[in-house]
């Protein structure tokens, strides 16, 4: 119902923002934080003086990488859940360096996924506008 949402970015905007969905929205605040902290989690596995946090075998890296790499809108609802469990993560680390780094991340998606392709293909639509309308004279005003 486009009369009950919050912006309309969620309503009658949705279809030129949807695509920014997976990067600027709660999931993709939620991926971005999973992704920031299991990094944080696997580098501080490899500092020999964090003696909290073991050294990870190589089968556990890819096993933390596959959480990032398989991470789905199920995986951010469970997240939701539980994420009073997440908080030993933040160990060394507040949630505001996760959540400094997960919108810095969520806005290089963003950017780099639907911004700027756009940009490129409306640049490319003004220059073939201007190349074939070349010859048509512009009226200026006095």
């Amino acid at each position: 119902d486009y009369c009950k949402v919050l912006l309309p970015l969620d309503g009658r905007y949705w279809g030129k923002v949807k695509d920014l969905a997976s990067s600027m929205s709660e999931f993709g605040l939620i991926y971005f934080r999973v992704l920031v902290e299991i990094k944080w989690l696997i580098k501080l596995s490899k500092i020999p003086e964090v003696t909290e946090v073991p050294s990870f075998s190589k089968d556990a890296v890819v096993y933390l990488q596959g959480i990032i790499d398989g991470f789905s809108m199920d995986d951010a609802l469970e997240v939701k859940k539980i994420e009073r469990v997440l908080e030993f993560f933040h160990f060394a680390c507040t949630s505001e360096y996760i959540n400094n780094l997960s919108h810095g991340l969520m806005l290089r998606e963003a950017l780099t996924s639907v911004i700027l392709p756009a940009m490129d293909d409306l640049i490319k639509s003004v220059s073939l506008m201007a190349k074939d309308f070349a010859y048509v004279p512009m009226l200026s005003r006095l």
